[in-house]
This record gives structure tokens, sequence and C-alpha cells, in this order.
């Protein structure tokens, strides 16, 4: 009888134990499953294929997950890195979404030594994100130059929609940064040219675009631009506040996509801390808008520039069109209300250009019709 009951038990043990490995299976083929489909591929995109570094010398290296079905969004990923044998994988930083809205993940698994990365976005459908940028930190372990690629066998999923879910599948390709032409506009006024980046040997420097939609299309440039940087929280962190904001000269860009598309010069920074950083921007006459997730390194030059694919760039590259500068705070106050307007109405009556929203130098009635445009919009 003893005999026959410990037999039962062990049955029910193995049983239960073959239903949890079940329940598994079938939890992780919701999110990590191979796609059959061979369209259903993503591209991941790094910052740079090669790095060469000083022996024990880090550095980040950032790779984007891009869907390549349409906006499919992203619930998770696993992805499987290789490194070459002088190379090793230091820690993995935080994944960053790019599109949608700033999300939950939740980390399933982040082995450095592995080199393996897992994350679950805990988020709706609709609020799930477009892409996603990896931050990875290396290390040379002999100061010869190095290499890092992700495995094929890499995996991620999304949703097309609440209720189709698509398993991206196997990783199709990783291609280096670069830039992708885009439609172009007609040409507007010619404006000086831009210079060419060139990589700093003692700061970490950046140059980026911003969207100034009201600015008349004669103008080339728009002065008294103020960029303050930000810790990765949004918090000031310089005990010298010359070293974290700038007053600088946005130029036109030509040929942009957007139109009023403005370049900011090449901005040095003593920070020799390779993370992320929140950009702010803000005119005199315009609301101030910020971007989360820049990195900056330390004697590099991060370029976020039109069809730019460096995930280092963060919201300036995925947000600088949804965050346009829009003219009319003239109070500082990041939204145009009735007190911008009343400061563009004692301008008009001054002949002052205080109220000059549109940068063409005068304060007039086009000023007033932009600011009631305008009206109601605010920064972030």
């Amino acid at each position: 009888m003893n005999k026959k009951i410990i037999i039962l038990k062990a049955l029910i043990i193995a049983g239960i134990g073959v239903l949890t490995i079940a329940l598994c299976i079938v939890f992780f083929n919701q999110y990590l499953r191979k796609s059959k489909a061979a369209e259903d591929l993503v591209d991941i995109i790094a910052s740079t294929t090669s790095v060469s570094l000083a022996a024990d010398e880090t550095d980040i290296v950032t790779y984007t997950i891009v869907p390549k079905i349409g906006v499919n969004k992203i619930s998770a990923f696993d992805i499987n890195f290789v490194t070459s044998s002088n190379f090793q994988i230091v820690s993995f930083g935080n994944p960053m979404p790019i599109g949608g809205v700033e999300v939950v993940f939740t980390k399933i698994v982040a082995d450095a030594p592995a080199k393996r990365l897992v994350y679950v976005v805990n988020q709706p459908t609709e609020n799930l994100p477009l892409r996603i940028s990896i931050p990875v930190t290396v290390k040379s372990t002999n100061g010869a130059a190095g290499s890092m690629e992700i495995k094929p066998s890499s995996q991620v999923v999304g949703y097309a929609s609440a209720s189709t879910q698509y398993g991206f599948g196997l990783v199709d390709k990783i291609t280096n940064e670069g830039s992708t032409p885009g439609p172009t506009s007609t040409p507007g006024p010619t404006a000086p040219p831009i210079p060419t980046p060139i990589n700093p040997t003692n700061s970490a420097d950046i140059v980026f675009r911003a969207i100034f939609p009201n600015a008349t299309s004669a103008v080339n440039e728009i002065s008294n631009v103020k960029i303050t940087i930000l810790d990765g929280q949004g918090n000031h962190f310089c005990d010298d506040e010359n070293d974290c904001a700038k007053v600088v000269t946005f130029r036109r860009v030509q040929k942009a996509r957007v139109t009023n598309t403005f370049q900011s010069p090449q901005l040095s920074y003593p920070f020799k801390n390779n993370q992320a950083y929140t950009i702010v921007i803000k005119q005199n006459h315009t609301v101030k808008q910020s971007y989360k997730y820049v990195y900056l390194k330390w004697q590099k030059v991060l370029q976020c520039l039109e069809g730019t694919k460096d995930s280092g760039c963060g919201q300036l590259i995925a947000e600088v069109e949804s965050r346009p500068l829009f003219s009319g705070d003239l109070d500082g106050s990041n939204v145009i209300d009735q007190k911008d307007a009343d400061m563009v109405s004692i301008a008009i009556g001054s002949k002052s250009i205080e109220g000059d929203l549109n940068f063409d130098g005068v304060t007039d009635q086009k000023d007033v019709e932009i600011l009631g445009k305008n009206f109601n919009k605010k920064g972030t």
C-alpha cells in the first residue's frame, strides 16, 4: 500500500513538473518566438561595428532595434552578443525607448559575462516603443582593435495592433551607423555653409538640429538660443553653470526634409563620464523643449543630424520633429498665453523687436498672427 502511495506521489510530482515546463514554454513563446515569415525580421543598427581602445579602456556602443514591418511596436527582445577574444562586455545600460511613450521594461536576463540581454515591456499595446536603443559598455583587454556583433539567433517580438502579435523573429542583419537619404524639400534661401564636425581631443562634443517652425523663409540664422545640459534624470549637476549652459546661434539647414530645420554649432563640454544626459533648448521668443537619452562621450562628437541612425542621440532624433520650438513664449512660462499676447501688443506700439516671433527683425501683424496660431501651446 505504501509503495503504491509513493509511486502515486512521484507521478503527481512528475506531472506538475511537466506542466510547469509546458507553461513556461508557452509563456516565453508569447514573447520570444521565432518567426517563419521572411518579412518578419528586424535590423540592428550599431553606432559602430569596430572599436579601438587602449588596454582596460571602456567605451559605450549603442544598438538600436528596428522592426522592418511598418510601424509595429516592440514588446520583448532576446539579444545575444559575440565579441572578439580581446573584448569584454562590462555592463548593459537600461534599454531606452525611441518613439511611443516612456515605458517600463522588466529585466529577465542581463548577463554581461554570458553576453545575453532579455527584456519584456510592461505596457499596453498603444504605449509600446517603435524602436529600442541598448547601450553596451565594452572594454579592451590588450589595447588592440576589437569587434562586437549580435548573433543572428537573437529574437524580437512586437505587436501590429491590440489583437495581433508578431514574432519579428530572427535578426536580419547588423548595420553600421550611417545616413539614409530621405525626400528633400524645395531649396530655401542660401545660407552660410555649416562647418564639418571635428573629433575633439579634450571634451565631449555634440552637433544637433532643432525645428523653428515660425521662422520666416528669409531667415538663415537664429541667435540667442540657450542650450542647457542636465543629467539623465533632468537635474542640474554642474558646479559651474557655464560648463552646462551655452548661448549660441543656429544656422538653417538647406534641403532639409522638414522645413525650418536649423543646426547648432559644435558644442564642447568637459564631461569625462560617458553617460546619458538631457538637452534643453530655449530661444528668447520660443517655448523650451527637452530631449532625453543623449549619450555624450569623452573625445567624441555625437552627430544628431537628419538621417542619423546613432541611437546615442535618443530623443534628439526620435522626438525633435514632434517637439518644435514654437514662437510666442516671451515671459519664460513655457506656455503661450495672454501675457505673451499683451507683450507682443506692447512691442508693436513701441516699435520694439521684443515681440518678433518670426525672427525677421521687426514686430508687426505677422507676429500677432503667429501668436494666435500658437496660443496655448506648451514646451516640455
